[in-house]
């Protein structure tokens, strides 16, 4: 029994935080697939849906026709501005819902000014998904979307704007609703998961890749969103909870042979292009989209470098205004005194209880002087030339690049000739790698003058592609024929 209860639990959990009820036609009508609960499993008491969605007694439902196509009516809302900004720098989103499927589409942006462009963006990619048209455009009176050009796109493409009443949210309370579902979502998952309030947009974006994959009470027909947009079942089977530790692969191109093959990061969301996981480095605070990853759901045990207020998980505030006619905030003005500086003398730093300059092992201690600490870390590769004359291995590159090429000059690899006419040049770049002994220290420093193929276009730059490449076995029959033959 306790073992069931666990299950629901952490499917509760993978799913967003869904209530009850939803989770329980979700996997007794099979609407999707990767998910069994057995029918007496019941939810624990959960403390991050209460802290997330805990509210007033709803009022008195009202009457609603729904849209008999896809785009028929798109209903729209802007929420924000929220008061701690995403890691990307958004403090608003803009969603936009299908009628018809209840599809949700949705958009994060730095100010109100940029829903007109987000809106062409949806209605063009929904558009050539569907092959449809959007007939009405549902909205309240937010000056974003009361805008003249706004106004004359829609015009231009014929679609109907139906307004609400001034202080009548209730009027596009599909929008205001799904606002409220996907923010009390988000807020529960990170409550759940005990992360800081700037990961927010990864939080909602998640809700919503969520709950478009689970039935909802508008589809009387009990289908999923995706199911009623893409024709067929969502898998769930690889969702996992938001916010848990999570063991991205490291490519052997990124490591060494003794080096660990998986990093520990934090899992924050679903990425559908290119279809992985994204994960964050708590060291970096970057994110990435990783494919291979293995997730341990019961850990959340997540540490940043950052220790501050804004990494706390307390209460987030989600207030807008829904009738503001402006289009951006006036953001407020801060009066700045001129930093601080430092008196002390800069001297070179002493890394790892070494000084600053030693001869290394393996470089040239005539031509140069390095840190002692290269023997005990990896150096960084610089990317191109700029970055290996700047680098403090400078020199050890100057002399790498300088010995490959005069290797090249004396073999004669390359002849000068005048381009012909409608040829482009080929460009060329440096790629440089640092080559270690058995011991793991410095062996040499090494660089490569290669060509920029990948520059090339199929059918204009080439036609066919081949590799001037011979067989072992075809070069020891040659080799037996001839001697046979002399």
């Amino acid at each position: 029994m306790s073992e069931n209860k666990s299950n629901i639990d952490l499917w509760h959990q993978r799913l967003g935080h869904l209530i009850f009820q939803q989770l329980r036609v979700l996997v007794d009508q099979e609407l999707a697939c990767g998910i069994k609960l057995p029918e007496s499993a019941k939810l624990s008491f959960c403390e991050g849906c209460v802290e997330g969605k805990m509210q007033r007694k709803p009022f008195k439902s009202l009457t609603y026709h729904q849209s008999r196509r896809k785009l028929g009516l798109v209903h729209s809302d802007v929420c924000g501005p929220l008061q701690v900004e995403s890691v990307g720098g958004s403090r608003y989103f803009v969603m936009f819902v299908d009628d018809f499927t209840r599809f949700i589409s949705i958009y994060f942006i730095k100010s109100k000014a940029e829903v007109f462009e987000k809106f062409k963006l949806f209605e063009v990619m929904m558009s050539s998904e569907c092959d449809a048209n959007i007939a009405k455009l549902r909205t309240d009176n937010g000056g974003e979307y009361m805008s003249k050009d706004f106004q004359s796109y829609l015009t231009s493409k014929g679609i109907e704007h139906q307004l609400t009443v001034p202080h009548s949210p209730q009027q596009n309370g599909v929008a205001e609703r799904l606002n409220r579902t996907i923010v009390e979502s988000a807020r529960s998952m990170l409550s759940h998961s005990k992360l800081p309030n700037k990961l927010w947009a990864e939080a909602v974006a998640t809700a919503v890749y969520i709950r478009n994959r689970v039935t909802n009470s508008a589809n009387e027909d009990h289908f999923t969103p995706f199911e009623k947009w893409y024709g067929h079942k969502p898998d769930v089977s690889h969702l996992r909870v938001f916010g848990c530790a999570a063991y991205c692969h490291i490519p052997s191109a990124e490591r060494r042979k003794l080096d660990k093959k998986a990093r520990r990061m934090c899992f924050v969301g679903y990425s559908k292009n290119p279809r992985g996981y994204r994960l964050m480095d708590s060291s970096t605070e970057k994110v990435i989209t990783r494919r291979d990853v293995s997730f341990n759901e019961f850990d959340f045990r997540f540490s940043s470098r950052n220790s501050d207020a804004s990494w706390s998980s307390s209460e987030m505030s989600f207030d807008y205004e829904e009738e503001s006619a402006e289009v951006e905030p006036v953001p407020e003005t801060e009066s700045l005194s001129a930093p601080r500086r430092s008196q002390r003398t800069v001297r070179p730093p002493d890394y790892y209880g070494f000084p600053a300059a030693v001869n290394v092992e393996g470089i040239d201690s005539s031509t140069t002087r390095t840190h002692c600490a290269y023997t005990v870390h990896e150096i960084v590769e610089p990317e191109n030339f700029d970055e290996a004359s700047k680098s403090l291995q400078a020199e050890e590159w100057k002399h790498a690049t300088d010995l490959e090429y005069h290797s090249l000059i004396e073999n004669h690899t390359w002849d000068l000739v005048k381009l012909p006419e409608g040829k482009s040049v080929i460009g060329c770049k440096w790629v440089y790698k640092v080559k270690y002994d058995g011991e793991g220290k410095i062996d040499r420093f090494k660089s490569r003058l290669v060509a920029k193929g990948y520059s090339q276009r199929y059918g204009i730059d080439f036609v066919e592609t081949f590799a001037p490449v011979v067989r072992h076995s075809s070069v020891q029959t040659l080799l037996a024929y001839a001697v046979q033959n002399i």
